[in-house]
């Protein structure tokens, strides 16, 4: 009934011109109501997030309502690093509901100042902003939106120092096995990679190398053996001495290559010879 009610009056008021028909049919769409549902990690890694922020829209009238436009200005870290509109397809029903999804893919590289520095960071802020505008009888109507939120910065991988075995020492040098353990805090798992690292024991310089650990699994830790060939004509005296003393300072310092992201690890620990 209200349908042909709004017909009628829409004939009648064409007669006296478009500007009153556009005051009339103003006055008699209503404005959708837009919510914001939330955001969801849709993707975490190393490199970068995926995010999928939803809204949902209701439509108060006895019309269909169409999407006609969605801008955007996507910022992380305050840094502008999407900006545009999409056509999405999207008409809400009269009287009806309907939820829209908008995704957003960027790379922690894009957001940072120093990418080490970000990775030290729990978590970091999100900020969109835009309108949606919907078809009406009356024209283009915008409604503004503004969002923030957070997303979690992957944790750096962490190595621990576990233990020193001694397999073979003599007066010329010494067979050392330096076991630690990768651990990965985050809630995906460590790529395969590859480890350059440098060894040191009582502050002295004894060995570097390259080793690949592998994949290491969500919330989990590889334990991986460095072995270490001592030469004590090269190393003197002191170092030989700390080994006879049954305990040693040891010192690992490396690069962790997963893919196109390398990432420092730094590890001290004083440790008994077994």
């Amino acid at each position: 009934m209200r349908r042909i009610l709004v017909f009628s009056l829409v004939l009648a008021l064409s007669s006296s011109g478009c500007a009153a028909l556009r005051r009339f049919l103003s006055e008699v769409v209503q404005k959708p109501t837009v919510h914001f549902v939330g955001a969801r990690v849709r993707s975490l890694s190393f490199l970068g997030a995926g995010l999928d922020l939803s809204w949902r829209i209701e439509n108060p009238n006895t019309f269909g309502l169409k999407l006609a436009s969605l801008s955007y200005t996507f910022k992380v870290n305050g840094k502008p690093l999407a900006t545009g509109s999409t056509k999405k397809h999207l008409e809400v029903a009269p009287t009806e509901t309907s939820t829209l999804t908008l995704p957003f893919d960027f790379r922690f590289a894009d957001a940072a100042n120093i990418l080490l520095n970000f990775y030290r960071k729990e978590e970091v802020g999100w900020r969109v902003q835009g309108a949606f505008g919907f078809e009406t009888p009356a024209g283009v109507l915008e409604i503004p939106y503004d969002q923030k939120g957070t997303v979690p910065v992957p944790r750096l991988p962490k190595v621990e120092l576990l233990g020193l075995q001694a397999r073979g020492v003599s007066i010329r040098g010494a067979d050392l096995v330096v076991s630690l353990a990768l651990r990965n805090a985050n809630r995906f798992p460590l790529p395969a990679s590859t480890l350059d690292w440098s060894l040191t024991l009582a502050g002295q310089s004894v060995g570097r190398g390259t080793l690949s650990p592998g994949t290491v699994p969500a919330g989990e830790a590889r334990r991986i053996e460095v072995p270490v060939r001592i030469d004590f004509a090269r190393t003197g005296q002191a170092l030989y001495d700390a080994l006879r003393s049954g305990q040693v300072e040891v010192g690992l310092a490396g690069t962790l290559t997963a893919g196109p992201v390398s990432l420092p690890l730094n590890a001290h620990r004083t440790l008994p010879i077994q």
